[in-house]
């Protein structure tokens, strides 16, 4: 390897952080940009889960902004003996402050949309109370976490600059490795929580199943939590180099967090795909029609038949008739404003 300041395209990995915050970069924006759509569709006002989405949107971006600036500035994704000193020290204040700083309330933002969304699901009673007990740890936790982040060093400045006398810092790596552990406990809490309500209903299994997974998009997140935590047991000797995959995990796991608080909300706009589609128009023209010759077949009506066409209720077709009926259950269920389940738990939390 050589001993000069510049390394080799190959010893070089920033495209991997680079590559990470464009393609989550245009994730994010794009499911939030559906998720107002979906909220323009349902005709529903601003609410506090929107507020929270756009905030944890504007933090991740800015996570995002730090990443590049430190692959510019600080030398991140070559290897430290060919860092420059002054690369050292914009990539110790980068990779060690500001990027888990943003990170850390990057990360409650979209679990608070989740709750906020559980709060106008839940009735008073127990489970409202548990999604208060979330919520509260959700806004407490980057109070504490980020002070200690930025203060892991007395002074702040020993971080870059050892020769201060009297300095010294926490043990780095364990902040980093157990600070995911309350992401990872809340991420449990918000999976589990709706999960006794959705057993209790007295519907079908597939309306239990598919509210089972429309809860369990919502609480994704855990994995990418758990592989960060583990991820950061390896022993990081370059640190430079191995700056690139940390900062790829934290924009990964709010961004999860982020894309499953807005998969929560895109029924309204799935329906209005199925249902407006041309595609799905010619397939509901062309159901409708061979359901109406399979009728006049029944009931006498082809060329030259006799039989008496049995009349639809105010109008309106046999087979869309049919339709309604079908969906009825659905329908009932979707009729909230509240993501289309506050009024299956209306009894029941």
């Amino acid at each position: 390897m050589k001993s000069s300041g510049t390394m080799p395209p190959d010893e070089s990995r920033a495209q991997v952080l680079i590559t990470t915050v464009i393609a989550f970069l245009v994730m994010d924006y794009t499911f939030v940009a559906l998720r107002f759509w979906s909220r323009r569709i349902q005709r529903t006002k601003l609410r506090s889960d929107d507020l929270f989405v756009i905030a944890g949107l504007l933090l991740i971006t800015g996570t995002c902004g730090i990443s590049i600036w430190a692959v510019k500035h600080g030398g991140v994704g070559r290897h430290l003996q060919y860092v420059s000193k002054p690369e050292r020290v914009r990539w110790l204040k980068s990779v060690y402050i500001a990027a888990p700083s943003v990170y850390i309330v990057s990360a409650s933002f979209p679990k608070l949309a989740v709750v906020s969304i559980y709060l106008q699901i839940f009735n008073p009673g127990p489970s409202r109370i548990c999604c208060w007990i979330i919520a509260i740890a959700l806004a407490v936790g980057p109070v504490i976490q980020v002070p200690i982040c930025v203060w892991q060093c007395v002074p702040v400045a020993y971080l870059w600059d050892k020769s201060i006398p009297g300095g010294h810092c926490l043990q780095q790596a364990h902040m980093f490795r157990y600070g995911s552990l309350p992401n990872i406990v809340t991420d449990v809490a918000i999976l589990v929580l709706p999960m006794p309500l959705i057993w209790k209903l007295h519907t079908s299994t597939r309306v239990k199943i598919g509210l089972l997974i429309t809860f369990l998009l919502g609480s994704i997140g855990l994995v990418t939590s758990i592989l960060r935590f583990v991820a950061f047991f390896t022993p990081i000797v370059d640190g430079t180099w191995a700056a690139v995959p940390l900062l790829c995990w934290v924009i990964i796991e709010p961004s999860i967090y982020l894309l499953a608080a807005c998969l929560l909300t895109f029924k309204p706009l799935l329906r209005y795909v199925a249902q407006e589609s041309s595609l799905s128009r010619r397939i509901r023209s062309w159901s409708s029609a061979r359901s109406g010759r399979h009728r006049d077949s029944l009931y006498g009506q082809g060329p030259g038949g006799g039989g008496t066409r049995l009349p639809s209720d105010d109008g309106k077709s046999d087979n869309k008739i049919l339709r309604e009926r079908e969906f009825c259950v659905e329908r009932t269920v979707d009729s909230s404003e509240a993501f289309g389940m506050s009024s299956v738990f209306s009894s029941r939390s």
